[in-house]
């Protein structure tokens, strides 16, 4: 009898000691899960930042390609063999579809080329 007696205070106090551990554990997997979520809401932000930077980007990139295609046409009459240094497009003008490739120095040869000072703007 004495011997169940202690064998039973023995298994309270392993379930006592399971249940500290997972209390132990059970706090501080919320603690883990609390940081996980504030880490959550800053790369949402900075998704949201760097969407919104791309979005600037590729409108800056139309508008620039618009202003390249507008000054290719006003240099189209000044390159005597009709050769474009723009081929079609903003996506030309990002993966450098032909602008440098079909840009020819030679190709102008002794001819003037004339601007207005007011067609470049930065």
């Amino acid at each position: 009898m004495l011997s169940n007696r202690e064998s039973a205070r023995r298994s309270r106090m392993r379930k006592r000691k399971q249940l500290g551990d997972l209390a132990a554990q059970a706090l501080r997997l919320g603690e883990e899960n609390l940081q996980i979520l504030a880490n959550l809401k800053v790369v949402g932000r900075r998704r949201l930042a760097v969407q919104s930077e791309n979005a600037v980007l590729r409108a800056r990139l139309v508008e620039l390609s618009r202003r390249l295609q507008s000054l290719d046409e006003i240099l189209h009459p000044a390159v005597g063999d009709g050769s474009r240094f723009l081929c079609e497009g903003p996506a030309a003008a990002v993966d450098g579809g032909g602008f440098m490739n079909q840009w020819s120095f030679s190709s102008f040869g002794r001819q003037a080329v004339v601007a207005a000072t007011d067609v470049f703007h930065y």
